[in-house]
């Protein structure tokens, strides 16, 4: 018979497990490694674990499987929270700061399977090894000289327990891991951990969805990504964020100030104002080439500084916290339940008060099919309009650009030529007007149509703001 403090202690021999607890040695960065712009570093994923609820404190066996099933809900909620586009673009960001350090460096979108590596062991112990063998990867990671691996431990929520009664309320986890690896030689060149958490604003209770959980597990994402970075080219840590809260759709509806068509809306913003922390806008998304793809999203900013905005988009029961530059002018895609659709710069006027005379240079690629260099976008025209969306009557600064991908072929077999212009949904070159209204600190209004390389509409897009609550500027300018 199992005792009690047997399977007490079991318990927590796993949750230690499960939690990435095995303690790894931390490796510094060695000196000359940002001197040696000869070698050249391919950076990548580990295989993603599952986002999750993670228990913590002294649990039998019986109680396991009660916290479990109690948790069954919110372990549900969290499955529809992935990491690849969220945490994913560290690979990104890390290749271009080490290109500007020159250093020759990539990344690759194939996440590395470290448990199908055979183990390692070195035979110089003054120096750190790999527990895998990495030097089988060289030739499918091109060759590279190093690999700079991030592995993500844990993510989703912890909840501490004692026995099957919950102690603390859960918070949002993610801890990750980050190796720099030899590949001649399987030496860990560099290696160190992040440990960050994140508070999970009330009520957090939200079953189904789970929404305040889930921004608050989206913001220890964002949050985890930058510390990994932080730590690599060793720079300070910033003062963690406040917790996310979601909305409800009465407090919404109740709050946010809505204005009938037709009715001046009046500027209480400068343009060079950016919103404050906490602003809110609702906005719907309509195809009228799919009619089947209508949503409705919400934006709210958490976090307003000179050149970054950080933010939660709401769509249905998923939620993404997104970090955007003000000062970029630049296509993003965004994700609403199942759909997609693209944005340009939001708060382009928090940086440019007068875009007809400063906006000089057109994003630099679209997000598009094909190759980002192939892209060629320009600046139409830019001029003062008025707009009436649900939200009210604006004066808006209107921007209009068109695009291209002349040497994105898309080729089809002449076999299924004759119904090739029918089928094919692969866009070629768009146009895409945005109406920044400088009293709302975001644009009010965007149409974005999209065609075939026959010339074949295959999409036009329309997003307008519905209602919106702007909230002063903590720095006092707003």
């Amino acid at each position: 018979m199992v005792t009690r403090s047997v399977a007490v202690a079991c318990a927590a021999i796993a949750a230690a497990a499960t939690s990435g607890c095995v303690s790894v040695q931390q490796v510094p960065m060695q000196k000359d490694f940002w001197s040696q712009t000869d070698r050249s570093v391919m950076v990548a994923l580990a295989k993603l674990p599952e986002t999750a609820a993670h228990k913590a404190g002294p649990q039998g066996l019986l109680d396991v499987a009660i916290n479990n099933a109690m948790a069954d809900d919110l372990g549900n909620a969290l499955k529809t929270i992935t990491l690849d586009d969220s945490y994913g673009q560290a690979r990104s960001e890390v290749v271009r700061r080490l290109q500007q350090k020159g250093i020759k460096s990539s990344f690759t979108e194939k996440m590395v399977d470290v448990a199908s590596l055979q183990d390692f062991s070195g035979t110089d112990n003054s120096r750190s090894y790999a527990s895998k063998d990495f030097r089988a990867m060289k030739p499918e990671l091109g060759s590279a000289d190093r690999l700079l691996l991030f592995t993500v431990v844990a993510v989703g929520t912890q909840r501490s327990y004692y026995g099957f009664v919950p102690i603390s309320s859960p918070v949002a986890i993610l801890r990750a891991r980050g190796e720099l690896i030899d590949l001649q030689t399987n030496e860990v060149l560099w290696r160190d951990d992040t440990a960050n958490t994140a508070a999970i604003a009330d009520p957090w209770d939200q079953p189904p969805a789970f929404q305040n959980v889930g921004a608050a597990v989206q913001q220890v994402i964002l949050e985890a990504r930058g510390a990994m970075i932080q730590k690599l080219f060793n720079e300070a840590t910033p003062a963690a964020a406040p917790p996310v809260a979601t909305l409800s759709a009465a407090a919404a509806t109740n709050s946010a100030p809505t204005l009938a068509p037709g009715t001046p809306a009046p500027e209480t913003l400068a343009p060079e104002n950016r919103p404050g922390p906490g602003s809110l806008w609702n906005y719907s998304f309509h195809d009228r080439v799919f009619g089947n793809r209508d949503r409705e999203f919400s934006v709210r900013t958490t976090t307003v500084e000179d050149s970054n905005v950080m933010e939660v988009l709401s769509s249905g029961s998923e939620q993404q916290v997104i970090s955007t530059n003000p000062r970029e002018i630049a296509f993003q895609t965004r994700r609403l339940s199942g759909e997609e659709f693209i944005e340009l710069s939001p708060y382009l006027l928090a940086s440019l008060s007068t875009p007809a005379a400063t906006l000089r240079q057109a994003p630099r690629t679209y997000p598009g099919p094909g190759s980002v260099e192939d892209w060629k976008v320009r600046i139409v025209q830019v001029r003062r309009e008025q707009v009436t969306v649900p939200a009210g009557h604006f004066n808006a600064y209107r921007i209009e650009l068109a695009g291209e991908n002349e040497n994105a072929l898309f080729a089809i077999s002449s076999a299924h030529a004759a119904n090739a212009a029918a089928a094919d949904y692969r866009t070629q070159n768009f146009t895409y007007e945005a109406w920044y209204a400088p009293q709302v600190g975001r644009y009010v209004q965007i149409h974005h149509k999209t065609f075939n390389r026959y010339g074949n509409e295959i999409g036009d897009e329309w997003v307008e703001l519905k209602k919106y609550e702007l909230r002063p500027r903590l720095d006092g300018k707003g």
